[in-house]
C-alpha cells in the first residue's frame, strides 16, 4: 500500500478480481480498506476474459500492466505515458469498477 500517498490525500481505489475469496485476500481488503484505500471486489467469472486484468492507473497519466507467461509466472512491467494507451486502461478499469461492488467488511 502507499500509505505516505494516503496521508498527502491521494486517492486509492482498488478492486480485487477474484476467483475465492478465502481469508488471505479478505484480510488484505480489509487492511487497504482500514488504511484509508477504497476497496471494491468482482467475482472473476462476473466479467468477460477482455476485463480479467491487472493495471494500475496513475493521475489518468501513467499506466502499469504486468505481462505474465503461459504458466502465469510474471515477466515484466510495461509502463506507458501514450494518452491513447492511458485512455483505453482507464476505458477498461471503468468498465471493471461498473461490475464490481463495494467491499463491506463485517465486523
Amino acid at each position: 500500500m502507499n500509505l505516505a500517498a494516503l496521508s498527502r490525500g491521494v486517492t486509492i481505489q482498488r478492486i480485487f478480481i477474484y476467483r475465492d475469496w478465502p481469508d488471505e485476500l479478505d484480510s488484505l481488503a480489509r487492511a487497504h480498506q482500514r488504511a484509508g484505500v477504497q476497496v471494491m471486489r468482482v467475482k472473476e467469472t462476473e466479467l468477460p476474459p477482455a476485463l480479467r486484468l491487472n493495471v494500475v492507473v496513475w493521475d489518468e497519466s501513467c499506466t502499469l500492466e504486468p505481462e505474465y507467461n503461459s504458466s502465469g509466472s510474471w515477466v515484466k512491467d510495461n509502463y506507458t505515458f501514450a494518452p491513447s494507451e492511458v485512455r483505453l486502461a482507464v476505458e477498461r478499469f471503468k468498465l471493471i469498477e461498473s461490475l464490481a461492488e463495494p467491499f463491506l467488511q463485517s465486523s
